[in-house]
């Protein structure tokens, strides 16, 4: 307070006697202060100096000292008319004052002694002269006072001035002298530094402020520059200060913050959360908040923002809530991202495995009890794979997932835990409910199978289900439980399942390549023949009889432009036709009513001298079955009519055969369906002979 009072006095005296022009010299500093103290003293010289100056006056006048008294009336006058001029320059008017005051000093020397006042008067001269004058018009005036005291010196050893009083104290003359000098130079030195002390201060203030200048501008450009938002609230939410690049984040300029609340730019879901905080803050309960918000971005969009908080109030610079806003859209998208990888099944898109076994755990609680897992399998789907290709295959999956999902409610947990294998969790529910998710789904499923004109694309899934009542028991446990009962009803239901899926693979057969059911079921008459001869138990013959309906299944992966061309076909033609024995194996290994004539399938167009294809198998290294479909099916297709030929006669087809023993076919089974064609040859003699 003080401070701003004197500086206020020297404002309102230097606007007294200092022009304006004047008053540039803040380009010097120390020359600016030295006259705001000349502007000071001249003050105190007209207010005080007046009465003390008519006081002498008046002593002179007493003691009948006339002159004297009116020469200090006529200097003060001269002081006065000088001060109050401002048309002339201050260094006039302050060399004018100096050399005043100095001469008066003289002159009390003189007519007063040099014990007096004028030995204090030339002291103060000194100490005037070097708090107002520049350096050079300092050394001027020491020269000046030198030559003047050694000129009374002079005049005092020659006895010029025993008329005046000085001369009363000629012996101790040199003594005040030198003790009169050496004061002055020494208030002068003393000044001086004072004075160099104050501006190395002041350039050193100068400094810090340029410096802090500096910063000031480097924090703006930092501000202005970086991707975060600094901003400054009151403790209700309201903008009082928000960085430039506010508009890159919100879409408002910078200088439209102040009519926004921190809640306008939030989703009504994040406003309890941060009036809660800001709550807190104002009650003095927490000094620092930090979090992650959903804000509105410039286009409206979803934008994930961090925030840091700090209570400022107390800062009179800034008297509110400091905060950070960085902006982490990008990195919350890559974590969901990662996340979704991480949690679910890529091709349904479905939750996996690895989210399942991590989320038993938190579901083992007694508020999701009672809880319905149902486990379902997908049949056929290697089957699929290997028939029609995984890409079949995959959009099975796909129809699946979906299938599953519309027919459970939205908050049910869905997962491809397995190739065909899924999981649904239904949390509060019990048989009731889990049986009429099961019933949806096999409803959905029929609807689905209705849309399919393949037969070979049926769907067609298993389901089973436990419920979850015990915290003391895992839901692992559980889980497995509904595997098992899925497990039951998958035997039941399999022989019926997979008999359509075979008559429907059948039919896709049948209509893609030149086979027919006829040919088959002659196939299947001739072979148990063979079979019957040949003393096979009763499964080989199924398998025999399975085996010669499903041989060529492998055909249905064949291009039907191969399978149904005319003419000879190319090496590459022939190549692809040369696939389908381990098209049908796969096929065949992938069923488990299959399974047991995988390899006959595989084989049956080995030769028995191991010329054939697919392996070059020989002799007894074919199977039995094989080598049996090898000899049925040639004889069979040699007397039927083909897109590319006609069909030979019986008797041709005879010889072909017995041509091929031991060669193609086995010498065995040759001879055994020579035997039977014989047979059935006098057989047909005798009914047409009658």
């Amino acid at each position: 307070m003080n401070k701003n009072v004197f500086t206020d006095v020297l404002n309102r005296m230097n606007r007294v006697f200092i022009t304006n022009d004047e008053n540039n010299v803040n380009k010097d500093q120390i020359d600016y202060w030295k006259n705001s103290v000349f502007s000071a003293i001249s003050m105190f010289m007209l207010f005080l100096g007046g009465p003390l100056f008519f006081y002498g006056s008046f002593m002179f006048f007493s003691q009948g000292r006339y002159i004297h008294g009116i020469v200090e009336i006529i200097i003060f006058l001269m002081l006065l008319l000088f001060l109050t001029r401002k048309s002339l320059s201050i260094e006039f008017r302050k060399n004018v004052v100096v050399y005043m005051f100095y001469v008066v000093s003289v002159l009390l020397i003189l007519f007063t002694g040099p014990m007096g006042a004028g030995e204090v008067c030339v002291i103060l001269s000194m100490v005037f002269v070097g708090t107002v004058l520049k350096t050079k018009q300092t050394i001027i005036y020491i020269t000046i006072n030198l030559v003047t005291f050694i000129i009374v010196s002079w005049l005092l050893k020659q006895g010029y001035l025993d008329n005046f009083d000085i001369s009363t104290y000629h012996s101790t003359w040199y003594i005040n002298l030198a003790t009169t000098q050496i004061c002055g130079f020494m208030s002068l030195v003393l000044i001086h530094l004072m004075y160099k002390g104050m501006f190395q201060q002041y350039q050193r203030l100068e400094e810090s402020k340029r410096k802090l200048s500096d910063r000031e501008i480097t924090y703006r450009t930092m501000i202005a520059n970086i991707d975060d938002v600094i901003a400054i609230l009151d403790m209700k939410g309201n903008y009082k200060y928000c960085s430039p690049n506010i508009t890159k984040h919100n879409g408002v300029p910078p200088e439209n913050i102040m009519n926004f609340s921190i809640f306008d730019f939030l989703f009504k879901e994040e406003h309890d959360l941060i009036h809660n905080q800001l709550q807190k803050m104002a009650d003095g309960e927490i000094g620092v908040i930090q979090g992650e918000v959903k804000a509105h971005g410039p286009h409206n969009e979803i934008r994930y923002v961090e925030y840091t908080a700090v209570d400022q109030s107390k800062n009179e610079y800034i008297d509110g809530i400091l905060i950070n806003f960085h902006d982490v859209t990008e990195r919350r998208l890559k974590e969901e991202r990662i996340k979704f990888l991480y949690e679910r099944d890529k091709l349904t898109k479905l939750y996996n495995r690895q989210y399942m076994e991590n989320k038993y755990i938190e579901l083992n609680q007694m508020q999701n009890m009672p809880i319905a897992i149902i486990f379902g399998d997908l049949n056929g789907l290697k089957m699929i794979n290997d028939a029609l290709g995984y890409e079949e295959g995959d959009q099975f999956l796909r129809t699946a997932a979906k299938l599953f999902s519309t027919s459970c409610p939205k908050d049910t947990i869905i997962a491809r835990v397995g190739g065909d294998e899924f999981i649904m969790v239904l949390l509060h529910s019990d048989e009731t409910k889990a049986d009429i998710i099961i019933n949806k789904i096999n409803e959905n499923c029929n609807e689905i199978n209705k849309g399919i004109k393949d037969d070979s694309l049926y769907f067609s899934v298993s389901l089973g289900y436990a419920i979850h009542r015990d915290l003391d028991t895992s839901i692992e446990l559980t889980v497995k439980d509904a595997e098992n009962v899925m497990y039951k009803k998958k035997v039941l239901e399999e022989k019926s399942i997979h008999n359509s899926i075979l008559i429907s693979m059948q039919r896709v057969l049948y209509e893609k390549s030149q086979e027919t059911e006829a040919h088959a079921m002659r196939l299947v008459e001739m072979s148990k023949k063979i079979g019957t001869v040949l003393k096979l138990s009763s499964a080989q013959i199924d398998d025999l009889e399975l085996a010669a309906k499903l041989h060529d299944i492998g055909k249905i992966g064949i291009d039907e432009r191969i399978l149904e061309k005319a003419n000879k076909l190319t090496d590459e033609e022939w190549i692809e036709m040369k696939k389908h024995p381990e098209i049908g194996y796969r096929i065949a290994k992938s069923s488990g009513e299959l399974a047991s004539i995988a390899d006959y399938i595989y084989a049956h167009h080995e030769r028995w001298d191991g010329l054939g294809y697919p392996r070059g198998l020989h002799s007894e290294n074919i199977p039995l079955i094989a080598r049996i479909i090898n000899l049925v099916d040639s004889y069979d297709a040699m007397t039927e009519d083909r897109i590319y030929r006609k069909g030979i006669s019986h008797e041709e087809a005879i010889q072909e055969i017995k041509g091929n023993s031991g060669q193609q076919f086995d010498p065995n089974i040759v001879n055994i369906f020579l035997d039977i064609m014989n047979l059935e040859d006098a057989k047909n003699k005798k009914i047409k002979n009658g």
